[in-house]
């Protein structure tokens, strides 16, 4: 598809000489973002379409991502201003002019961000700056610090900060929904410590802290922290002692009129030796407050410092901020080197509470900045800026959560629930931070298992389940030359068949006209599945594994493209359906219709076997070798119906019955169907029919 990329956005800077413009295809993405707020607000919700922007300096900016271009001439550092938003999910092209400002020049200019990728995507040469920077997957705000430096060596910071919007959802409230769905489940999952955009959060103060939030609220705290230590060490607390001290009267300095009585009283050559008590005051900065300061410096050192060892030979981290964390590390090391803490021991706790600690100047700071950083984050708030992992992979685990919500509204809590945490707070090494998985950006791997209410059938739901292209065992299911990873696998297990089900959240749609649909690459990647996920029956017989593969993806119900979907599901099983917060009706149905089936019958009606084969229902029959014969519709022996006990074979049609039991008996069909049964042993003779024992009541049939 070929692209317009136009001029989105420019942003004039004259403290520095600076006109940065953004560049982009963003055409028709400002108006479908528009309708899809407005649409919301038709039920109920508020129909903000504007969005924020501001800088941390004088600069005057301009939108024309519309149809009509928008100028705001002057905007004042730190002022927060309105308009359509013109950043989306989607690449842009950045390009910053410098000329010279008060006879500098600039001489270097350095982007500030804890992701290389970011930081690496500029480049600075001769008043040229050129970037590129790619939002998919990371809408929030996002923020761009340039580092300035003239020639004459002096500094400036210029900060941008803007919002972008996401398309394919409601930010404000599918994505918050989402993102505090998957939080309530699992705390601080939801959290990326490499992310291009940021959040706000909350403090909580009842929370389990990570390593993630004890660093993000480190920088949010910092300054704020480190100007109270230095407050400390410049005006501290003391406490004053009187030193007592027995002086001759020639050396005693202030005379009480007690000394000065017993002085008095003293007679000749007495007085020579005669010592009198005396007493001083003396600061005493070895203080329970103190002692807690310095604890606090050591501590906060000592983690910053593991924190950026770990980070040391992370590549996805720029270098700049692996600098930013040492140099924190040695500003902390050394005001706890001051020389007002030689005298300070070690900290052991307070016998009770501290007053100083909770009212004096510095020291109430530095209690508070300790309290934060004991503190959990959570979505929501405007506490801490944080970031989350790509929305992408978020989608996928709500999906997941919302399937087991219906499962559990079905057949209540889950017989069992196993967790096979890949998650920041359960295993410690860099990758947890930069959240570099090999194989990809897995959360987790969940099985689930349901049981109904009679015990008969069991139900079990999968998370990010492998499966891996190996040889494989009889009885196992296997991928072919490749291992497969679908993100959601329902299994519904019913005696001894297994009915296999495959829904795969895509984090994308397909404009089809003016409706959000599935991509149609998406509708592939189930084809691709249901060929490679496959059964080994017994030694080398394969079988297809999976029965149905659905796409979930971020739209709206439409009823035409529903109707759509659904006939495809209907006569291949292959379909998609729309999910978002809110909308969860399709998927419920869905959920309903499979979990309603009764029998193999039903599950494998839309089961389309090879040309010229035929698929044999159950897996059932495949730990022993076992005869098979075939009987046509003229020679179908009576089966008294569903449950039955025995088959009776006419005379006519037992020399077809294998000398040697158990056998399989599969009974064909004009139409379609074509049933299979076990049976064990021959039960009975009643001279025109042998009556068979069925062990297996008949399973289903194939197509």
């Amino acid at each position: 598809m070929a692209q317009n990329v136009t001029e989105v956005f420019r942003a004039k800077v004259p403290s520095v000489g600076l006109v940065l413009k953004a560049r982009a295809d963003i055409g028709g993405k400002q108006d479908a973002y528009c309708t899809r707020i407005r649409e919301d607000a038709e039920n109920g919700a508020e129909a903000a379409v504007e969005t924020e922007y501001s800088a941390n300096v004088d600069c005057s900016f301009n939108f024309a991502g519309g149809d009509e271009e928008m100028d705001i001439p002057y905007v004042a550092g730190g002022e927060v201003v309105k308009a359509l938003p013109v950043f989306f999910e989607t690449r842009y092209f950045f390009r910053g002019d410098f000329k010279p400002i008060d006879g500098r020049k600039v001489k270097d200019v350095r982007i500030e961000h804890r992701m290389a990728s970011v930081a690496d995507a500029f480049n600075y040469d001769d008043g040229t700056l050129v970037g590129t920077l790619d939002f998919i997957n990371e809408p929030g705000r996002f923020r761009l610090d340039l580092r300035i430096v003239f020639d004459d060596a002096s500094e400036r910071t210029v900060m941008l900060e803007f919002w972008v919007v996401s398309v394919k959802m409601n930010v404000a409230r599918d994505y918050t929904e989402i993102v505090k769905t998957i939080d309530s489940e699992k705390p601080n999952i939801v959290r990326a410590f490499l992310s291009k955009t940021f959040w706000g959060a909350a403090l909580d103060r009842d929370g389990e802290p990570d390593d993630k939030s004890w660093y993000e609220i480190l920088v949010d705290v910092f300054d704020y922290y480190e100007s109270a230590c230095r407050r400390i060490v410049h005006n501290p607390h003391r406490r004053y002692e009187v030193a007592v001290e027995w002086q001759r009267a020639d050396r005693v300095k202030r005379w009480s009129p007690q000394l000065a009585n017993r002085f008095n009283r003293i007679q000749g050559d007495r007085l020579e030796h005669e010592r009198f008590r005396t007493g001083r005051l003396e600061a005493e900065s070895d203080t329970p407050e103190n002692r807690f300061v310095l604890h606090t410096l050591k501590e906060l050192r000592r983690r910053l410092e593991e924190f950026g060892g770990r980070l040391k030979d992370a590549e996805q981290v720029s270098q700049s901020w692996k600098e930013g964390i040492a140099e924190r590390g040695k500003r902390l090391e050394k005001l706890a080197r001051h020389p007002f803490f030689r005298g300070v021991s070690r900290f052991e706790g307070f016998r009770q509470q501290s007053l100083v600690l909770q009212k004096s100047a510095g020291y109430a700071q530095i209690l508070t900045a300790w309290l934060k950083l004991k503190s959990a984050l959570r979505p929501g708030g405007d506490d801490i800026d944080v970031g989350y992992r790509p929305i992408s992979t978020l989608y996928e685990f709500w999906c997941f959560l919302k399937m087991r919500d219906m499962l559990k509204a079905r057949f209540g809590d889950p017989i069992k629930q196993e967790w096979q945490d890949r998650s920041p707070e359960d295993v410690l090494d860099v990758r947890d931070l930069t959240d570099d998985y090999s194989g990809g950006d897995q959360l987790c791997k969940i099985d689930v298992v349901f049981e109904d209410r009679i015990g008969t059938k069991t139900y079990l739901l999968s998370y990010q389940k492998t499966y891996s292209a190996k040889e494989g065992a009889d009885g196992e299911t296997i991928a072919g030359l490749n291992p497969q990873r679908p993100d959601i696998v329902l299994s519904v297990i019913d005696g001894e068949s297994t009915f296999t089900y495959l829904f795969d959240a895509k984090y994308r749609i397909w404009p089809k006209g003016e409706i959000d649909a599935s991509p149609r690459a998406a509708i592939d990647d189930m084809h691709r599945y249901r060929d490679a996920i496959l059964y080994r029956l017994q030694k080398a017989e394969l079988k297809h594994e999976i029965i149905g593969a659905y796409v979930l993806y971020p739209g709206r119900p439409e009823p035409h493209l529903c109707k759509e979907y659904d006939a495809s599901i209907r006569s291949e099983n292959i379909g998609a359906i729309p999910l978002l917060p809110g909308h969860l009706e399709q998927l419920e149905r869905r959920m309903t219709e499979i979990i309603g089936k009764a029998d193999a019958h039903a599950h494998l009606d839309a089961v389309i076997p090879t040309r010229g084969t035929t698929v044999v229902v159950g897996k059932g029959f495949s730990e022993e070798s076992i005869p098979t014969i075939v009987l046509q519709p003229n020679e179908w022996p009576n089966i008294s119906g569903s449950g039955a006990k025995f088959i009776s074979v006419p005379y006519s049609q037992c020399d077809k019955m294998p000398a040697s039991l158990p056998a399989l008996v599969r009974l064909k069909s004009n139409n379609k169907a074509e049933v299979i049964v076990k049976v064990r042993k021959l039960h009975s003779d009643d001279g025109s029919h042998k009556n068979y024992s069925i062990e297996s009541t008949p399973e289903g049939y194939t197509r």
